[in-house]
């Protein structure tokens, strides 16, 4: 699709992007006979190689649910993360397997989709995984931002979203890098958690990995930064300790935010679960209809773009999709 489309099109009307990428690989490994148990430590950018038909598989699911949006299989494919978990043991070798993890990952997104939705390269979070002599070492970690979109968009990539920042720095810098790219669409969402503040809805960004915690960053001010940077589209991607009434909370303070510029449109995609393992007590149905009810809230206060994150499903989206159908009709938008 021309990559200047995917901005004519959310001004359109509302419109859906996919759900949870690891939760449905587990499960399609699982299905396959691929994976033993239901387990999540393997790293799933390996299957971009390993297990391709997997991956296109997912994607397809999403397709059919509704999505117009489709998330590369990318998150942790950095060269640092290559490093963590052993796959090489120079950065050299690292960045290449990298790039090489990236342009497959792209090439099925693109595949897969066709010109039917739009392929967001995935650009998750980087600075955590920089240990040892690379440690906060911001030169390399905007170069690897950059090589990261560039094999994107090689690959056939429409936009670039960058997801689950805390770091303000960050943050500046995957938006600036994947500028600097291309003059491509770039969606900028952090992960947010509620603050300790006396306020009600003092929400900050939050992430707690192995190596580090990137905490305690008001939500204005991660606005401001993504803002300056350059990203065209602006939101929130997961969250932690966030229930469904906190991630609307967390949208009309993002709408509101005078930061943002009036017509700036705003990503959401919230978690069911509040990790990537499945531990809820709802049912699919059950589930799907919680999910189905908030959609025309989250529309109201004037979020354009849906999805979902850690334990959403394909069947969570199709009802979701269904219900934005709804709205849209209701409301005399076009839904494409």
């Amino acid at each position: 699709m021309p990559i200047n489309s995917l901005m004519e099109r959310i001004a359109m009307a509302p419109i859906m992007c996919d759900g949870a990428m690891k939760t449905q690989l587990v499960t399609e490994g699982f299905r396959r006979g691929l994976i033993a148990t239901r387990e999540y430590t393997f790293s799933t950018a390996q299957w971009n190689l390993e297990h391709p038909e997997v991956v296109a598989a997912v994607h397809q699911s999403y397709l059919e649910a509704g999505s117009e949006l489709i998330l590369t299989n990318t998150f942790k494919a950095s060269a640092f993360h290559m490093l963590n978990i052993g796959h090489s043991k120079t950065l050299s070798n690292a960045a290449h397997e990298s790039v090489k993890m990236i342009d497959a990952a792209t090439r099925i997104a693109r595949r897969t989709c066709g010109d039917s939705a739009f392929v967001l390269g995935d650009i998750g979070h980087v600075i955590s995984h920089m240990q040892g002599p690379y440690q906060q070492d911001m030169k390399l970690l905007g170069e690897e931002f950059k090589r990261q979109a560039q094999a994107m968009r090689d690959a056939g990539a429409d936009a670039i979203i960058v997801e689950y920042i805390a770091d303000p720095h960050e943050m500046a810098m995957a938006v600036t890098a994947s500028k600097q790219v291309a003059d491509w669409p770039v969606i900028a969402t952090a992960v947010f958690t509620k603050g300790t503040e006396s306020g009600l809805n003092d929400y900050r960004t939050h992430r707690s990995d192995q190596t580090n915690e990137v905490a305690g960053i008001k939500l204005d001010e991660m606005i401001r930064v993504a803002v300056e940077a350059g990203a065209d589209v602006i939101g929130a991607h997961c969250g932690s300790l966030l229930n469904l009434t906190d991630y609307l909370a967390l949208s009309k303070q993002i709408i509101d935010s005078p930061y943002r510029p009036e017509h700036m449109p705003v990503l959401i995609q919230p978690n069911v679960l509040e990790t990537d393992k499945p531990a809820s007590n709802m049912t699919q149905p059950e589930q799907s209809q919680v999910l189905t009810k908030i959609v025309c809230q989250f529309l109201d206060l004037g979020v354009r773009i849906l999805g979902g994150c850690c334990g959403t499903t394909p069947q969570d989206i199709h009802a979701m999709t269904h219900a934005m159908r709804g709205y849209c009709k209701s409301n005399n938008a076009s839904s494409i």
